[in-house]
């Protein structure tokens, strides 16, 4: 089975949920990343001097459990009355360092 790196990024820039709501949001959001993923590669957030709250995942996910994860993000955002949340999805490449040849 393939897998796929997923990075998955959450913000409350708009200071829409409170300090609590915002880390129950994060943590229901972590619930499902280890449900879904084979791997966490990533789970962290923006500095506290930041006047940005964001928050992100990188992981490894098997290409059929896709479709079930998007869903399951998309509840719990809409759990929280967020507008949207950011996925990314690509295929990781690993390169060798000695020789590395870029293509």
């Amino acid at each position: 089975m393939s897998n796929q790196t997923i990075a998955i990024q959450i913000g409350n820039t708009d200071q829409k949920l409170s300090t609590q709501e915002w880390y129950d949001y994060t943590e229901d959001i972590r619930k499902q990343v280890k449900v879904h993923a084979d791997e966490v590669h990533f789970d962290g957030h923006s500095t506290i001097e930041s006047p940005h709250r964001n928050h992100c995942w990188v992981v490894v996910l098997p290409k059929i459990n896709l479709n079930s994860l998007k869903d399951a993000l998309c509840n719990v955002a809409n759990s929280f009355k967020q507008d949207s949340l950011a996925l990314t999805i690509g295929e990781t490449e690993l390169l060798h360092a000695s020789p590395c040849k870029g293509s």
